[in-house]
């Protein structure tokens, strides 16, 4: 390694190089995998030549392995899953759902018919017959991102949880047997992350995710979106009675969009629905089938709302909004001489607001 030369002849000039291998049946062969698809030297490097057989789409092949019982095959796991060559990559074949992220690959070297699967959102995948199928191989370990928990109202062993960052395997999940098993409840969130879960009297569940707040009923089987916007304008003018005398009149129009940004938090209260999203602090007085709202106070980014009565508190990162009217007018509550980074905040029963920030609670 004291000295290194470039060996990229046929390479894509700006091409991103993942992995390498060399073949152990003849070292002038080397496989080279990147952004921009597979390549193959027959001169130990000094010149590749780019293997064809997999689409455009799927070419940016993060790892290259080579069964050490049988070098002519070749694995490949690319951004959209395992393909396998047994012609030192002449052809190619996917092995794999095509969703399948693989990040890396292991043969076995004792068994070169078990071979595993390092994925992106669905944990380890194995296979025992040379990657022709696949299956989960994550008992007793899983990473998922929880972002909420929640105990159903009225029964004391179910629970719900939302996941972030996990797509088509993630959003919610619930349990009937208080944690012991989980199954997945995701139709009709379409892979959106889910930052907030909160459940209304009557036992629908609500659910703020990246791009919208949906909702749950109860015996449904998937998730509506309840996003209606609506926005009123007023114009003021001023009219001439015969009189000679003046009058402002009021006109309100309205008109219809769709909350589409990211959902942070939300409060299901009977005085009204909020929800605390990146376009504004919104509220509903119908369960979610019409919102009204936008920024407050030039504040536009909120990522945590509580009401009690007529005492509401949102937030956003740096700010702490203050309405004892039922969100006519709002105060900025001064927490210290110094920034911080609002996480949550919350209304005790006497009134008291909490506040947890990333410098302590408040």
């Amino acid at each position: 390694g004291a000295n290194w030369q470039h060996i990229n002849k046929g390479m894509i000039d700006d091409s991103d190089v993942f992995s390498i291998i060399v073949s152990s049946a003849n070292p002038s062969e080397v496989f080279a995998s990147a952004c921009s698809g597979i390549y193959k030297s027959t001169s130990a490097g000094d010149q590749f030549q780019k293997i064809q057989g997999i689409p455009f789409t799927a070419r940016r092949t993060r790892v290259l392995k080579q069964d050490p019982s049988n070098p002519a095959v070749v694995f490949a796991g690319t951004t959209e899953g395992l393909w396998k060559s047994v012609d030192e990559g002449k052809t190619w074949k996917r092995t794999s759902d095509p969703d399948v992220v693989v990040n890396d690959v292991l043969i076995d070297p004792r068994n070169s018919q078990r071979v595993l699967l390092a994925t992106d959102r669905s944990g380890v995948l194995a296979s025992d017959d040379s990657a022709a199928t696949f299956s989960a191989s994550n008992h007793g370990y899983t990473h998922r991102y929880v972002s909420a928990i929640l105990p159903d109202n009225k029964d004391a062993n179910t629970l719900y949880i939302g996941v972030v960052n996990d797509r088509e395997f993630g959003g919610v999940f619930s349990s009937r047997d208080g944690g012991q098993s989980w199954q997945q409840k995701s139709s009709g969130l379409d892979g959106r992350d889910v930052f907030t879960l909160k459940q209304a009297s009557n036992g629908t569940l609500v659910a703020g995710t990246n791009k919208g707040v949906f909702e749950l009923a109860p015996g449904s089987a998937a998730w509506h979106p309840i996003n209606n916007v609506v926005v009123e304008k007023t114009v003021s003018r001023t009219v001439k009675l015969k009189s000679g005398k003046t009058k402002t009149v009021a006109s309100t129009s309205s008109s219809r969009s769709v909350l589409e940004g990211r959902v942070s938090d939300t409060e299901l209260g009977p005085g009204g629905w909020f929800a605390a999203t990146s376009a504004g602090l919104f509220t509903s007085k119908d369960q979610g089938k019409v919102w009204m709202g936008g920024p407050i106070a030039g504040e536009k980014d909120f990522v945590s709302v509580q009401a009690g009565d007529s005492l509401i508190v949102a937030a956003t990162r740096s700010t702490v909004l203050v309405s004892r009217n039922g969100g006519t007018a709002w105060q900025p509550a001064a927490l210290a001489s110094y920034p911080i980074n609002v996480r949550s905040v919350t209304v005790a029963p006497d009134g008291q607001i909490f506040v947890a920030t990333r410098e302590g609670a408040f």
